[in-house]
């Protein structure tokens, strides 16, 4: 008999929670190991998505209508770690963790009560184990479709104006903090970007972002952010895209770009650059935290940073709190290697390929998904991990 598994996660969320709750079901629905049941929940203030295909939509439908009344099931829970709390025999909470150097009171005792923990980067897993997580913390990576993200080029699929012949990329969602204040930096990244390129006729930059959702008053908001920014100058050109967009048309947009840069604060995993690489784009990345499990410095490009004290307008109870740091990067540091992958672009991009020969390879989301898939399925059978069987611990589903 196949083990039962009930999953709370926010499957149709457009955010990087929702995209790995989803590779999460069919991951292992496609195992063909369990008995999935799912419990959809909202991410926040995010808008949920429409960009799911027709088979992942129908196994997530089939899940969700799937109902299991056997007390004898696996509770797994994806989210932040004080949403955790033991609901069936064996719990499992599955976390992107926090991105900096510490855990938020509370964290270690939340993760404590599960019977295991998944986190999607060895940097995460590190953090939780440093600092008092004592029960199995496992790493599994998010991993990337390949037959979407790759090096074949789609780009005459994917059309609107373009004026410029050298554009960078960079995506992630903006939070509403003040500049150089918000953890993906991408304002700050902005107006550092356009103070290089002030008077290059030829570069331009795809912002793919959002504040909090898709509506209209979001996309209003954002392009102000940006003029903002530019003050009225012509030049570089800043091309937003506001909104859903398909895998496949992200893929095209990396192909249509020629590199992709981040100057985060930090990252959990950082599927937006994954999936760069998978595409062969030249990344440019801040070098710390999640994604440098798979970023290959020799490939890429790093920029320097400074760990310094998470923004007081980024604090929040349960979350980031004060004495806690994340990475900023250094202007300088960031303007000369923005400015050096322009001029000497062929030998970031002959890197570059390299690097998505390299990460293909390995992080395809089918070598994740199976990783997956064995981890729960030695956190069920292993008869180390003790369950959860004090009945006052259990909380009712309603």
């Amino acid at each position: 008999m196949k083990p039962n598994l009930i999953i709370q996660a926010s499957v149709f969320s457009r955010s990087g929670y929702g995209a790995h709750a989803r590779d999460i079901v069919t991951s292992l629905f496609k195992s063909n190991r369990f008995n999935i049941s799912v419990l959809p929940t909202g991410w926040g203030g995010t808008s949920t998505t429409d960009n799911i295909s027709l088979d992942d939509l129908d196994t997530l439908m089939f899940c969700i209508n799937n109902k299991i009344v056997s007390k004898d099931f696996v509770f797994i829970h994806l989210g932040i770690p004080p949403e955790f709390r033991r609901v069936g025999p064996i719990n499992i909470g599955i976390t992107a963790g926090i991105e900096s150097d510490n855990l938020p009171a509370g964290w270690a005792e939340a993760c404590n009560q599960m019977n295991a923990v998944i986190v999607p980067s060895v940097f995460v897993k590190n953090l939780f184990q440093q600092h008092g997580v004592t029960v199995p913390v496992y790493a599994v990576g998010e991993g990337v479709d390949i037959g979407i993200f790759n090096n074949k080029s789609g780009v005459d699929e994917l059309s609107f104006p373009v004026s410029t012949s050298f554009n960078f990329m960079t995506a992630g969602q903006w939070m509403v903090n003040p500049i150089g204040e918000d953890r993906k930096q991408i304002g700050l990244l902005l107006k550092w970007f356009c103070e290089v390129f002030e008077n290059q006729q030829d570069v331009g930059i795809f912002v793919k972002t959002f504040s909090q959702n898709n509506s209209s008053p979001d996309l209003y908001f954002t392009r102000e952010r940006i003029e903002d920014i530019k003050k009225g100058k012509p030049f570089p050109k800043v091309y937003l895209l506001h909104g859903d967009m398909t895998d496949q048309e992200l893929a095209q947009l990396h192909q249509k770009s020629k590199a992709f840069v981040l100057a985060t604060s930090g990252e959990g995993f950082g599927r937006t650059i994954a999936e760069a690489i998978a595409c062969d784009s030249p990344v440019l990345v801040t070098g710390w935290s999640g994604h440098m499990d798979f970023v290959l410095p020799e490939f890429s490009t790093l920029f320097d940073y400074d760990m310094v004290d998470v923004p007081f307008s980024v604090l929040q109870q349960g979350i980031y709190q004060p004495g806690m740091y994340w990475a900023f990067p250094k202007e300088q540091d960031v303007k000369r290697k923005l400015k050096r992958c322009y001029e000497n672009y062929s030998i970031a991009k002959t890197r570059a390929i390299k690097h998505g020969e390299a990460f293909r390879k390995t992080w395809s989301k089918d070598i994740t998904g199976t990783k997956l898939v064995e981890v729960v399925s030695q956190i069920v059978a292993n008869p180390y991990i003790k369950p959860n069987i004090n009945q006052d611990n259990i909380v009712e589903i309603v």
